[in-house]
């Protein structure tokens, strides 16, 4: 898989804190199904990775910051047509748990 390039992201702080606690709490639900401990907030990964969406977005691309982008801390990304829908709702995080039994990709 081509990786993303390596350029320099300066933190933004144009995050939606509603979205974020909706995104959370998505997350921790789907966690704790798999005795997984709950992830937490920060406002530091949230702004990393807002500068990122906000380069993608600039850019027309969809593709992984590099893990020294992101302290190589995990990273899920998704587009959607209906924008409103990802930015609202729990969608985002639903298409990636549903990559748990359709990965796009045959083992």
């Amino acid at each position: 898989m081509p990786q993303a390039p390596e350029i320099a992201i300066e933190k933004s702080n144009n995050y939606d804190a509603d979205y974020n606690e909706l995104a959370l709490q998505g997350h921790n639900t789907y966690r704790r199904a798999h005795q997984a401990c709950d992830m937490k907030f920060s406002s530091s990964a949230a702004a990393t990775a807002q500068k990122w969406a906000e380069y993608l977005n600039a850019n027309g691309k969809m593709e992984h910051s590099s893990g020294s982008q992101r302290n190589n801390c995990g990273e899920n990304i998704a587009m959607h047509s209906n924008t409103n829908l990802l930015s609202t709702t729990n969608v985002a995080t639903e298409m990636w748990y549903d990559e748990v039994t359709e990965p796009g990709y045959n083992f």
